[in-house]
């Protein structure tokens, strides 16, 4: 496998929305006082409700979880932005993950109902492990297999020829358009805080018998130490109404896996305690959404401390330092003084990870206990 290679597609913006906004700080920060914008800049934000039905599968494990309630609503959050004939969108769906061929057939049919190239749309999942199982490699060669597992466990099962993926479908594109229609002129205004609590945590660790294990176990004895660093920035691009001033929406960027609140309700995990508490903090009408950094070796479980893993408490504590963390944060934003929007896209080939025989086997045990 070592010789085969993989083709990763990288998206850059000229505002950087949805990697670290550091760099871009740097250079193109301006006073908000005695601002020239060459180009007007517009902004549009809106949001359509994504939740499935209650008994649909939940993704993220390898096990069968079907949900049994719903905690909070899961959105499709849309974006969209204009600087003369440039414009883009951006959606974050609280979903564990998307499909290239699904959201494909989903770019191309907003671009068709707002005009805005194809590739000048990304839809991203939050990656919540309590969001809809509907795609992929752990749902269509299962399906079979869990619905025998079903018949036994739960008798007939409706679920497995839910048409969530056509609502999805409808709800993503219906958000764009909405938010596309709700474009006003704006100032963009963004900066990078630090979380300073102990929120995250590097989940890889070298142990003393050579070996390096990810999630080894809280209070482990064999844990040497983490094998990497965690990502403590949280980026923020706000959108403030030129005409009234006030702030009427933001994007939140943190390095951070949404597996927090745990069990088998629908949720879209601390991004959600974290949307309340700025609305508590703001206003009711505040658009929080929210992007995933770059978080595979980052998770939120201290390994040096006896706690509970998973729970609502956990999800809700985290969300509410988040929020501190940005209300403080207020006070240094900085006004995009000469915004510049460019989209440029890339291939990149990289190779694949060697996988060694022991770990092969290791996973084909683990994939086992999925099948049953």
């Amino acid at each position: 496998m070592g010789n085969k290679i993989i083709k990763v597609f990288f998206l850059f913006v000229g505002i950087l929305l949805i990697q670290d906004l550091s760099t871009l700080a740097n250079t193109v920060w301006g006073s908000k006082n005695n601002l020239l914008f060459k180009k007007r800049i517009k902004a549009g934000v809106a949001q359509m409700d994504i939740t499935p039905p209650v008994g649909i599968r939940l993704a993220g494990y390898f096990s069968e979880r079907v949900s049994t309630g719903i905690h909070d609503p899961l959105w499709a959050k849309a974006i969209v932005l204009q600087q003369g004939k440039e414009k883009f969108a951006f959606l974050f769906c609280d979903l564990a993950g998307l499909d290239r061929s699904f959201t494909k057939v989903v770019r191309e049919q907003i671009s068709a109902k707002i005009g805005i190239p194809v590739s000048s749309i990304i839809i991203a999942a939050t990656h919540t492990h309590t969001g809809p199982m509907f795609y992929g490699s752990t749902y269509e060669p299962t399906l079979k297999t869990l619905s025998n597992l079903s018949a036994k466990k739960f008798g007939q099962d409706p679920y497995l020829k839910s048409e969530y993926p056509s609502y999805l479908n409808s709800q993503i594109v219906k958000a764009a358009v909405l938010a596309n229609n709700n474009l006003r002129p704006v100032y963009l205004e963004t900066t990078v805080a630090k979380q300073q609590d102990e929120v995250s945590f590097n989940r890889r660790f070298h142990m003393k018998d050579g070996s390096v294990r990810f999630n080894p176990g809280v209070l482990n004895p064999n844990i040497i130490r983490p094998v990497g660093p965690i990502d403590p920035d949280l980026s923020l691009l706000t959108f403030r109404d030129q005409k009234t001033r006030e702030i009427f929406g933001g994007l939140t960027v943190f390095a951070l896996h949404l597996d927090v609140i745990g069990g088998v309700d629908l949720s879209a995990d601390y991004p959600y305690f974290l949307e309340q508490a700025l609305k508590k903090q703001i206003g009711v009408n505040f658009f929080s959404a929210f992007g995933l950094g770059t978080c595979g070796d980052i998770n939120h479980i201290n390994v040096k401390k006896e706690n509970t893993v998973s729970s609502k408490q956990n999800s809700e504590q985290i969300g509410k330092l988040l929020a501190q963390t940005i209300i403080k944060a207020f006070p240094k934003l900085y006004t995009v003084k000469s915004p510049s929007f460019k989209m440029v896209s890339k291939t990149i080939v990289a190779p694949l990870q060697k996988i060694t025989d022991k770990q092969l086997a290791y996973a084909k045990q683990e994939v086992d206990k999925l099948y049953g």
